[in-house]
């Protein structure tokens, strides 16, 4: 079992950027940004370890960890707090709750990654593996083996073809084309020898085109060597002539050079329109339900539309498959036989729980509305009642995966070779990111509009243009200056290394590739790269959008309600005398109380809504989908929640506090961003007006008003 790690922290940024971290050791990660929250997990997972911030929103990280302690709880803790926290409290620590190592923030991820292994040693045993990942690899290989004797039967054809033709440079860039794939890809699959091989030719046929004389002999040595090491291998050259024979007559391709005719084709019977220039992967769709009838007619229903459903019947089989591989939605049905809808709420817990499911789309299935308002408390995007159609089954599910890819690490993969770019693929959606392979490179600019990638990873040799020149382009457009870019080459070279950053790019990966390499220097750049976009575009006391990082994804959403002719609404929240608070039990205990609230608005709401710190103590809100009953209801209840909660004051007695809200709806209170503003601060008023600590939702607009 993955040794398992509870990081307990009320910054989301800081929890992410962790989690990311120990998650490439391979550890698994659990977050929590509450005292609340880390004892349901405490309580319920198998830890090795707690890692606990000092000030948590709902308590205090050392008293939290003195109640584990009361409990017979001896888990190792690593404690992170301010730089000179009392002297006194460190000793209590160490000396009383025999904490591990108290740790001045921040804390550098890669240094706290070496001091837990030093602590609770290496994330697997020696040999363990990751089964999704390597069930995956293996039938890559598997299928790449299949393949190969092909590309081999390619290879010999191209290297005839130049023979014939000597000193034709398209005759000769074919034939290196041919061995740069296999020298890249075989020697990723393990097949070093051949890929080395492969390297010896395409390097050999490269000098031959740039005008060196005499290599023949080093190309024939080259392609007989691969043919001895294929052969050893069992993959025989089917009908595959030697250097002398008559070669297939080749036909030009666009940009110029010589390729096998069709009937060289290694993909006989595969109709040329399926051969996406763009491929995205099948969704893959939890559907927890006992009804084997609904299981089977979901199942149908999705294979139509690419999406991969797995099913389960219990909790516990729905549990394993989200430990095995994240899905990228679930559907989980309120009435079942084992524990019903309140089994079923403690697993959509027990899921959100787990790496990369933190924020996964949730829909409830039931025969009736009688939990519907407990499924929206629990963060469901969707409330389904059965009987469920096909059609409603789809439309359900292309909602929540559209949610979720936006959410997922997304990364485009250029290479025109495609067995290399479906390993990689694998590599990278086994670690629940979303991949979509081009092999036109011409069509980059275009793609990168449709897919908006969290990074680009790009093939140097390529036909048409090269990668170094793609990214130059790249870099010379404004919308894609920052996007991470790595390049995947064979070139071990200092001048190719050279020439890939002065080009613009970020890193720089060889091939053969090194999966654990693969993944360490892609989670780098992504993480790095949405944690300047986070620092830029989220408040760092509530964690949530700033004002124009708000109104940005706010007007995407007006267009899409305007469009779809469905609600919106936009709701705009202020905490209750504020100043009091600062006044009467300080600053820092203020901040707690909007800490607290960001954090209760990020959990409490569905991951397609949009929560943002307007200003000072006001926070604003935009649910689609969500007429203004249904939006103040979902308010309301925050509100009892955050009423409940306890602040810790810097000085003076513990307190409680509450906000008012005021609730506009598109398109009855306004068709633009600045009307719904203002018809949402116009009832914000009037809630202050009457009497604070309360939604309202109806009442007259700004326009209406005199």
């Amino acid at each position: 079992m993955d040794k398992t790690i509870l990081v307990v922290d009320s910054d989301p940024s800081v929890r992410e950027q962790v989690a990311a971290v120990l998650s490439e050791r391979g550890y698994r990660v659990l977050q929590a940004g509450t005292v609340a929250e880390a004892s349901l997990i405490e309580a319920r997972e198998p830890l090795h370890l707690l890692l606990v911030d000092d000030e948590l929103p709902d308590g205090d990280g050392v008293e939290w960890i003195a109640r584990l302690r009361a409990a017979g709880n001896h888990l190792r803790v690593i404690f992170t707090s301010p730089p000179l926290l009392d002297s006194q409290r460190v000793a209590r620590l160490y000396r009383q709750l025999h904490v591990s190592m108290v740790l001045d923030k921040p804390v550098a991820p890669t240094h706290l990654g070496e001091l837990i292994e030093g602590l609770i040693g290496k994330a697997r045993p020696k040999g363990q593996r990751h089964p999704a990942l390597d069930n995956t690899l293996s039938m890559l290989r598997k299928e790449y083996l299949l393949r190969l004797p092909g590309r081999l039967s390619d290879l010999s054809r191209a290297v005839a073809a130049a023979r014939e033709r000597p000193g034709d440079p398209a005759a000769l860039l074919l034939a290196e084309g041919q061995a740069h794939r296999i020298r890249g890809t075989a020697g990723t699959f393990g097949l070093l020898e051949l890929g080395e091989a492969s390297r010896r030719m395409e390097t050999a046929l490269r000098e031959a085109r740039i005008g060196t004389e005499g290599l023949y002999g080093e190309i024939d040595r080259s392609l007989a060597a691969i043919r001895r090491l294929a052969t050893e291998g069992g993959f025989p050259y089917p009908g595959s002539p030697g250097p002398s024979a008559e070669p297939a007559e080749p036909s030009p391709d666009h940009a110029g050079a010589s390729v096998p005719s069709a009937a060289d084709d290694p993909h006989p019977g595969e109709p040329a329109a399926a051969r996406l220039p763009v491929n995205i992967e099948m969704a893959r769709v939890l559907l927890l339900d006992e009804d084997e009838e609904l299981q089977a007619t979901a199942a149908k229903a999705a294979r139509q539309r690419l999406i991969e459903v797995v099913p389960a019947r219990t909790p516990a089989e729905a549990l394993a498959a989200c430990r095995e591989r994240p899905p990228d939605a679930a559907l989980l049905s309120l009435d079942l036989s084992e524990g019903g809808a309140e089994r079923t709420f403690q697993l959509s817990r027990q899921i959100r729980a787990l790496p990369l499911c933190e924020s996964l789309p949730l829909a409830f299935l039931s025969q009736g509305p009688a939990h519907q308002v407990s499924a929206s408390h629990r963060g469901a995007s969707l409330y389904l009642v059965k009987p469920l159609s096909a059609e409603t089954f789809l439309l359900a599910v292309d909602q929540l995966v559209a949610a979720n890819r936006d959410a997922r690490p997304s990364v485009l993969l250029v290479d025109d070779d495609e067995e290399f770019a479906s390993l990689v693929a694998g590599i990278l959606r086994c670690e629940g990111m979303t991949v979509a392979l081009l092999r036109d490179p011409a069509r980059v600019l275009a793609t990168l509009g449709e897919v908006h990638p969290d990074l680009l990873l790009l093939d140097v040799n390529m036909p048409g243009i090269s990668g170094f020149d793609l990214c130059r382009v790249l870099r010379a457009t404004l919308e894609w200056q920052a996007l991470p870019i790595v390049f995947l080459t064979g070139e071990t070279d200092l001048s190719s290394r050279l020439v890939a950053f002065q080009a613009g790019g970020d890193d720089y990966l060889v091939k053969p590739i090194l999966k654990e390499e693969l993944l360490a220097r892609i989670k780098v750049r992504i993480e790095r790269a949405r944690l300047l976009r986070e620092r830029a575009e989220r408040d760092a006391l509530t964690g949530l959008l700033l004002r124009r990082s708000f109104l940005e994804g706010f007007s995407v959403r007006l267009q899409a309600a305007r469009r779809k002719e469905r609600a919106l609404s936009l709701c705009i929240l202020d905490l209750d005398r504020f100043k009091d608070v600062n006044d009467t039990h300080g600053h820092l205990a203020g901040d707690r109380v909007l800490a607290a609230l960001g954090n209760l608005l990020s959990r409490r709401l569905r991951q397609e809504d949009l929560r943002g710190r307007w200003g000072g103590e006001e926070f604003v809100l935009a649910l689609p989908d969500t007429g203004a009953d249904a939006a103040a209801a979902l308010l309301s209840r925050v509100l009892d929640e955050f009423r409940k909660v306890v602040f810790a004051p810097d000085r003076g007695e513990p307190f409680r506090t509450s906000f008012s809200g005021g609730v506009a709806c598109f398109p009855e209170d306004g068709q633009d961003v600045d009307a719904l503003l203002r018809a949402a601060d116009r009832r914000l008023y009037r809630a202050k007006a009457g009497g604070r600590c309360q939604v309202q939702v109806h009442g007259p607009t700004p326009e209406s008003v005199g």
